[in-house]
Order: C-alpha cells, then structure tokens, then sequence
C-alpha cells in the first residue's frame, strides 16, 4: 500500500527482514495495506502453485476494529465449532474474495486483521458461516 510505503518503513523491513520490496503482488511473500485502500486489489496477490501452495501471500490488512462492527461467525481448522468475531472497516467486497480465494484450495491467500495491538488470523482454511452470521 504506497500509505505505508516510506522510508521508514522500507528500513525496518530490509534491517529487520532482509527481505525485497516489491512492486507486483503476484512476487509479494508479505503485503501490507489499509483494508479500505482505493489502491488495493486483493485479486492480485500470488495464490501460490500445486508444488508449494504455502509460497503464496500473505497479506496483513489494517483495519478500523476488531472489537466492534459486524459480527462475523468463522469456523475452519483450529476453530472448535464456530467462532464469532466482531470486525469493522472491511470492504463490502472482501467476504466474496474470501471465497472466490477458497475455490481453488490449496492454493489461496492467507490473512491477517490487524487494528492496534489486535490480530485476527484467517488462514485460507477459515470460512465465513453466513447461515450464523
């Protein structure tokens, strides 16, 4: 995301990470954004290929809460049954990329939320229950 996208930023990475900073998102291991980005096109990130489906990337958006707006059942592996979360500042198209990123599993992008100190982990395997929701 170019918002994230300053000197700064680039140093911790390449200090810390030792890791290139790309341009293209089909050549992302990572990619950061504001999850309300008018830059962001979340079709455009390296699914990964059937020799190595965890290759693909994953992208960390920043969203507005994880606290407070809707309510969301997830369930998937690792969730005991479902799981109801409370997420705000996602965009209205978000939930039906999750599951055009499902369809060719084990290919697909894995996602994390992040809003403050918070973190919620979607792995390509976590789905959206919407008869729950």
């Amino acid at each position: 995301d170019p918002a994230f996208r300053t000197a700064t930023v680039e140093g911790w990475f390449r200090f810390h990470c030792n890791c290139p900073l790309v341009e293209d998102g089909q050549q992302s291991g990572f990619a950061i954004a504001d999850a309300l980005s008018d830059a962001l096109d979340f079709y455009g990130f390296y699914i990964g290929d059937a020799k190595y489906p965890d290759r693909s990337t994953t992208l960390i958006l920043q969203v507005e809460n994880l606290e407070a707006g809707e309510e969301i059942s997830l369930q998937g592996p690792g969730i005991p049954g479902t799981r109801k979360v409370n997420i705000s500042g996602l965009p209205d198209h978000f939930w039906t990329w999750r599951k055009d990123n499902h369809k060719e599993f084990q290919l697909g992008v894995d996602v994390m939320l992040t809003s403050g100190s918070k973190l919620l982990g979607l792995p390509r395997t976590t789905r959206r229950d919407e008869q729950l929701s």
